[in-house]
């Protein structure tokens, strides 16, 4: 993949497909038109539907479920603000030393 501005060239060269990428991807190749928009999932957040499965959307990251509207499962937590300052901390890892597995925690403010 190039990036329009030669500038971003160096951010390229994760080993995670970005949403973005995969959006752009599944345009490119009209994957999108797989799914008719009066009959499929309707996705919220900006996610899409599935090319291979209408009733079930692709979600960018910190979203799932069927419409892009839950938490994804595994570590994090729905937290509720208040009109207050207050302090979050949080551990990373399992408490076991050096994890070799990349992991995601998703927290909801709301």
């Amino acid at each position: 993949m190039v990036p329009f501005d030669v500038d971003y060239q160096q951010t390229l060269g994760s080993p995670f497909i970005s949403f973005i990428e995969l959006s752009m991807l599944n345009e490119h190749y009209k994957c999108k038109e797989n799914c008719n928009p009066a009959t499929s999932v309707k996705c919220e957040m900006g996610g899409f539907p599935h090319p291979r499965d209408c009733k079930k959307c692709i979600c960018p990251g910190g979203y799932a479920g069927t419409r892009c509207t839950e938490r994804p499962s595994g570590c994090g937590d729905t937290i509720q603000a208040s009109r207050n300052w207050e302090r979050f901390e949080d551990v990373i890892g399992r408490g076991r030393g050096e994890e070799e597995d990349f992991m995601t925690c998703n927290y909801w403010i709301e």
